[in-house]
């Protein structure tokens, strides 16, 4: 997948800030010539910021990352946040994840897929 081709972006709920953070996501997306999708089952690729604020927040992230794999295999998915730069179990050796940006990086997300 390049970006160029057309995509279909599922920008994942967070828990922390989920409101800014999926609109953010979704205006990045479009103004790279995504299309935002609502439903994660036929979308190319997740975008999720995820949070460390707490252990149920870390865990809550990697069931949800799990959930978003089984619903849809093919589905690339691509974090950013908090606990993409925390120590601990490496989120990018997850199934469902093709990509761990740092958080310092995320505004450079979709742009690192070309």
């Amino acid at each position: 997948m390049r970006l160029g081709e057309p995509v279909g972006v599922f920008v994942v709920p967070a828990s922390f800030d989920g409101e800014r953070v999926v609109a953010a996501g979704a205006r990045r997306a479009g103004a790279a010539g995504c299309t935002v999708e609502h439903d994660p089952g036929v979308a190319d690729l997740a975008v999720g910021n995820t949070c460390a604020v707490t252990d149920v927040e870390e865990r809550k992230g990697r069931q949800l990352l799990r959930a978003l794999h089984l619903s849809n295999p093919a589905l690339r998915i691509a974090i950013t946040g908090c606990q993409a730069e925390v120590p601990g179990p490496d989120l990018g050796a997850l199934d469902a994840v093709a990509l761990v940006v740092p958080n310092r990086d995320k505004d450079t997300l979709l742009a690192s897929l070309e």
